[in-house]
């Protein structure tokens, strides 16, 4: 078995770091999507539970 250059060690260092924060942005992009759609889904229920209760008589 060959010993791996400094360069190569190097390398394999930086595209590792590059995979990792990628997926690390992915995830966090993910999660504010889900954020989102979860804030936009309640303002639509609410919206929707106003719209279709009775007027109120007085």
């Amino acid at each position: 078995m060959r010993r791996r250059s400094l360069s190569e060690v190097i390398g394999a260092v930086i595209v590792l770091a590059v995979v990792v924060l990628a997926a690390l942005s992915l995830l966090r992009l993910g999660s504010q999507v889900v954020l989102y759609a979860e804030r936009v889904s309640s303002s639509q229920f609410a919206r929707e539970a106003q719209m279709s209760s009775p007027p109120e008589m007085s």
